[in-house]
């Protein structure tokens, strides 16, 4: 028989975390689903490689999205319940890709609530969850958007799609996104992970909302609340994301409210959710 790592539901794995398309939740609830049905042909078909081939698996998709906190979540989740059976695993892997996918249109009708009828917004990043957002609200109210056009030009495409959904958008050049704040009402931006007091981004993240208090502007964070993570996962997504051109680290405390699907947090409440992660002791 061929080796599992030469399965096609493992080429599919590798394709998913390599090449994520689309936000962080959406990839994470793609890679979770082809799990489980990776657990599920290990389990019928090679159960002795049970839960050998489980560990490596989700090892590996930390090692190549160490910044990506579903995935993290996800691997962890796996960790903490393989001792108990691929069933439990199977189950477990569904609960969080099924949590991932419900995820972003909860948090676009919570986050739409921010968005000031005939105001002004500054989108920074690219986020799906930011997107969506920003769509639902202009279900019901007219605003215009401000973002960035992205060091690779991924802004541009972001606009393009807001403007589609009859939103005003403007894009500004990188250098001068601080400058818009002065014609903004509100900030929104996604992160990649969260854990206690701080969370990662998009570079730029970090002048943009301290220049935000200072011009007393409203800074919101929307995020899955399987973005939070524990001191030991976070800090190692931390060290990450400060070896990486793309992302930085920002603390919580600059921005007004965080958007979960578990509620809307402050810094501090935010803080305690992802201290409150069980992590598997294989991660440490």
């Amino acid at each position: 028989m061929t080796s599992w790592s030469e399965w096609p539901s493992r080429r599919r794995l590798d394709a998913l975390t390599g090449a994520a398309e689309g936000g962080e939740a959406e990839n994470g609830a793609l890679v979770a689903a082809e799990l489980a049905v990776f657990i599920e042909r290990i389990d019928a078909y090679a159960s002795e490689h049970f839960p050998e081939a489980i560990d490596s698996v989700v090892r590996s998709i930390v090692a190549r999205r160490p910044t990506s906190a579903p995935l993290i979540t996800l691997a962890n989740a796996v960790l903490l319940t393989i001792e108990r059976g691929p069933e439990t695993v199977i189950a477990e892997v569904r609960a969080v890709a099924e949590r991932l996918r419900a995820s972003v249109g909860i948090l676009a009708t919570m986050g739409a609530a921010f968005v000031p009828d005939g105001g002004s917004v500054l989108a920074h990043g690219t986020s799906s969850s930011v997107q969506r957002l920003l769509e639902e609200a202009a279900h019901h109210k007219r605003f215009r958007v401000t973002c960035g056009s992205g060091w690779d030009g991924a802004g541009r495409l972001f606009a393009s799609e807001l403007a589609d959904a009859g939103i005003a958008v403007e894009v500004v050049s990188e250098d001068f996104v601080v400058d818009s704040l002065l014609g903004v009402d509100l900030i929104v931006t996604g992160a990649s992970a969260f854990g206690p007091g701080s969370m990662i981004n998009t570079a730029g993240t970090d002048v943009l909302v301290k220049e935000a208090a200072n011009l007393d502007v409203r800074a919101l964070l929307v995020t899955s609340a399987d973005k939070a993570l524990p001191a030991p996962l976070f800090e190692r997504s931390a060290a990450a994301a400060t070896r990486s051109d793309g992302l930085e680290v920002v603390q919580l405390a600059h921005f007004e409210a965080i958007v979960t699907e578990l509620g809307v947090l402050d810094p501090v409440a935010a803080a305690r959710l992802a201290g409150r992660r069980e992590v598997a002791p294989q991660l440490i």
